[in-house]
């Protein structure tokens, strides 16, 4: 397989992702307001300039006239044909390009514009332009897929754009590009190919949360700090304080209440509860099971956290119980805990993961829990997998020294409940809060490893304090199947 098949491939699923949006579904369907569509064309402006710079970067850095002239190439249609599109739209709003230099990026736009600069300024030129790419090669993926839903598209106000994307012309300049791409990266060593895989792969990424913010959905760290989300936690007494701590970091508002006598109230004016079977008593349970009820009563998301699910026969008649009453939007747990909600036989050693177990492919086990369930899975681990059936996530940040801290799987289901009552779909909530955790834990143990694991506690709460979208985005690694 070649070098750009096998990177196109990886990121296919968040061009996917992105082809589903409301704001493309209701472009095609005529139905997309039109200042709707000249926000977006706004931001895709302030964006633009950014991106040429880039490309003035890769220039500046070639090795070869061939490089700076293939390059140079892309400024020339963006200033010709693209740009001719691009201003009449502006102008069917009343505004030039002139307007727009005064206006402010939306924090999508300003995340994805940071991550090309910080490449292009501090990387070569095959990094750049796998930075790059995604935005070009994307746009035909996605228009393309928009154009084979609605035919009709072209014929309305916004088929100029959707042309332009689709045309042949264009579609050459795609092919170009990619097999210019092979011919000066196909070669290198396979750690730094590696590199620039997920450098594409973050970029698209961010593509896709620029598409989201085109249809008003804000970016998932974004949603936490703007909504503020309260977070009713019925959890692991051990560990309740560190819990509560990492929901205010990531941006939430926690409240541990726990008696049956207010759980109902509690719950009901609440973003998101998170059950935790981590120090079980007959007392608890029963107020789990009203909490959960209220919450499905009100629509409000619910995350089980089935801490020893397998270990002893209470805890397996609580987790039977749990689900039996209670509708879960999240499930998170170790590959033994969640083997066993799967209906596997496991060897569930306390809160740990067995050895044992280690053996079950936690992708299928995770589609079994999410069918089963139906819910979104995740299993966290030293790969994460995160699935609701459907979609498939594998995350790899973190560190194995967050192990050594009791309470980082019981914060990371709190932080988890901040993450999926901010967002509207739990799927990349849940995808986020993971990131969001395993990239603490790799700063905060960048930060104390010579302190010791007490220090790693504190780092992880404030590292998250700290995590901005635009680091989810570009320093998260996360990696999609695709969708079934």
């Amino acid at each position: 397989m070649a070098f750009m098949d096998s990177v196109i491939a990886r990121s296919k699923p968040l061009w996917d992702a992105a082809a589903d949006e409301s704001f493309l579904r209701q472009m095609g369907e005529g139905t997309l307001p039109r200042e709707q569509f000249l926000d977006y064309i706004i931001q895709d402006s302030l964006y633009l300039r950014d991106y040429l710079r880039a490309y003035a970067m890769a220039i500046v850095k070639a090795r070869s006239l061939k490089e700076m002239q293939v390059f140079y190439s892309v400024l020339g249609f963006v200033n010709d044909s693209e740009n001719l599109t691009r201003l009449q739209y502006l102008k069917d709003g009343g505004l030039t390009d002139a307007d727009v230099e005064t206006m402010a990026k939306k924090p999508a736009c300003a995340n994805y514009t940071g991550f090309l600069m910080d490449i292009a300024e501090t990387e070569d030129v095959p990094e750049i332009l796998m930075a790059v790419m995604p935005c070009m090669l994307g746009y035909y993926d996605v228009f393309k897929t928009l154009l084979d839903r609605y035919p009709a598209v072209l014929e309305g106000y916004y088929g100029p754009l959707v042309k332009d994307y689709t045309s042949p012309l264009y579609k050459e300049s795609c092919d170009y590009w990619t097999a210019f791409c092979d011919e000066l990266c196909g070669e290198l060593p396979e750690e730094r190919k590696e590199r620039l895989s997920a450098i594409f792969e973050a970029a698209s990424r961010q593509e896709l949360y620029f598409w989201q913010m085109a249809g008003g959905k804000p970016c998932p760290h974004e949603a936490v700090a703007e909504k503020v989300p309260l977070v009713h936690c019925i959890t692991n007494y051990v560990t309740v304080n560190d819990v509560a701590n990492a929901i205010l970091a990531c941006g939430g508002s926690p409240i541990m209440a726990d008696d049956i006598a207010e759980v109902a109230d509690i719950t009901g004016i609440s973003s998101a509860l998170v059950l935790n079977m981590g120090t079980l008593n007959t007392r608890t349970i029963a107020s789990m099971v009203k909490a959960g009820e209220t919450a499905n009563e009100k629509g409000i998301p619910v995350v089980f956290d089935p801490v020893g699910a397998g270990a002893s026969a209470l805890r397996n008649e609580t987790a039977a119980t749990l689900l039996e009453k209670v509708k879960f939007t999240v499930i998170r747990g170790n590959l033994s805990e969640m083997s066993y909600l799967a209906g596997l036989s496991v060897s569930t050693r306390g809160v740990d993961v067995s050895a044992a177990d280690l053996g079950n492919d936690p992708v299928a086990v995770g589609k079994a829990v999410a069918a089963k369930y139906g819910c979104v899975a995740a299993i966290t681990g030293a790969r994460d997998i995160v699935t609701d059936g459907r979609r498939v996530a594998a995350i790899g940040n973190g560190v194995p020294q967050m192990g050594k801290v009791t309470g980082t799987g019981c914060m990371l289901s709190g932080v988890i409940g901040a993450y999926v009552g901010a967002n509207a779909d739990p799927f990349e909530g849940t995808v986020a809060a993971i990131t969001s955790m395993g990239m603490a834990g790799e700063a905060a143990y960048a930060a104390s490893r010579e302190e010791g694991t007490g220090s790693l506690r504190t780092g992880i709460i404030d590292a998250l304090s700290r995590l901005t979208d635009r680091e989810i985005g570009g320093k998260g690694k996360i990696s999609y199947e695709a969708w079934d």
